[in-house]
């Protein structure tokens, strides 16, 4: 019984952006209890909220649809207070609400319990730039730490070659965020300056 339960999770989480919106929309699933489940879960959330189909939804239904996916993160963290998606659902409903100290508070929840996580890192820097732009300093959330991880991953090499072209504001902190990093991944974000700078 508990490999179908598990089962479940697994599919739901990846199901079409489309369908997984549906079914957060008034959620019905059996209760889940292995952190694989609960990673599975939240996954589905993130990716309907994500999706460029929301942007074609309604602002309710797509509130609706946060505040069960933080609903369903709050249940999880009961069980397992370290699961960095939890808290990115609860940042992502904050700024759909416009709480400020819910995205500051929960987004360095994320980064604490996931501290590595380029596929997180990602979100959390795109998330925070979406509410403050080009600002160094974000409450206790540690961007300096999430860009780092950005230059040194495939998936978000771009995202932190752009903020450093639009913020000057954040050029500083972006150079210190590559001093830890090997002499590879330093020179493939120097390249990849130059050529974004040669396009303009």
């Amino acid at each position: 019984m508990l490999f179908v339960r598990e089962l479940e999770q697994f599919v739901r989480g990846i199901q079409p952006d489309s369908e997984a919106f549906e079914h957060w929309t008034a959620p019905d699933h059996r209760p889940i209890v292995s952190s694989n489940g609960h990673v599975d879960l939240l996954t589905g959330c993130i990716f309907a909220l994500e999706s460029w189909k929301t942007a074609f939804q309604a602002r309710d239904a797509v509130l609706t649809v946060a505040r069960n996916c933080a609903s369903e993160g709050d249940r999880i963290l009961t069980h397992n207070a370290q699961l960095s998606e939890a808290y990115y659902l609860k940042a992502y409903l904050g700024y759909l609400e416009t709480d400020l100290t819910a995205v500051q508070d929960n987004l360095a929840r994320a980064q604490i319990t996931a501290p590595s996580d380029q596929w997180l890192a990602v979100r959390r820097v795109n998330l925070a730039q979406k509410l403050w732009p080009g600002e160094p300093a974000i409450g206790a959330y540690n961007l300096q730490s999430d860009l780092g991880l950005l230059i040194a991953s495939n998936r978000g090499l771009e995202t932190a070659t752009q903020l450093y072209i639009r913020h000057p504001s954040l050029r500083d902190m972006i150079v210190e965020a590559t001093a830890p990093l090997p002499d590879r991944d330093r020179i493939r974000f120097l390249s990849r300056v130059k050529r974004a700078v040669g396009k303009l």
